[in-house]
């Protein structure tokens, strides 16, 4: 209250206050959607939750004071559309290393095939000089 009002420094040890989110969906069902803790210097909260269907909702954070603070409350609302359809996952390649490996085995006998070759008839050419 220091801070704010005689504008003394910020405290080392300031903690924020629990806020507690609630809600009413598309029925009118009402719904606690959790408790989080703001943030000490600037009073931002937030909080993780997925609503379990879609249309508009009437979110409610409420903060029930505290030894210097007043209770207060503000409301907003949203609409929570319906999720979008995932596709499924890319199936896996398979692998070519077989493949890939038979070729090279191929293309390397064919190499030596071909110098085997090459040595006999540069042979059977030097024999046939005198």
């Amino acid at each position: 209250m220091a801070t704010v009002y005689e504008q003394q420094p910020v405290q080392s040890n300031v903690t924020g206050v629990p806020v507690t989110l609630t809600d009413i969906d598309p029925n009118g069902n009402y719904e606690t959607i959790g408790t989080t803790i703001s943030d000490g210097y600037t009073g931002a909260y937030g909080i993780t939750w997925t609503p379990p269907i879609a249309g508009n909702y009437t979110i409610t954070a409420t903060f029930a004071g505290s030894n210097s603070y007043w209770g207060s409350y503000s409301t907003t609302s949203i609409y929570a559309g319906t999720p979008a359809a995932t596709a499924p996952p890319a199936p896996t390649p398979q692998s070519l290393t077989p493949i890939g490996n038979d070729v090279a085995y191929f293309g390397i006998a064919a190499i030596i095939v071909i110098i085997i070759i090459g040595v006999v008839l540069a042979l059977l050419m030097l024999r046939k000089k005198p």
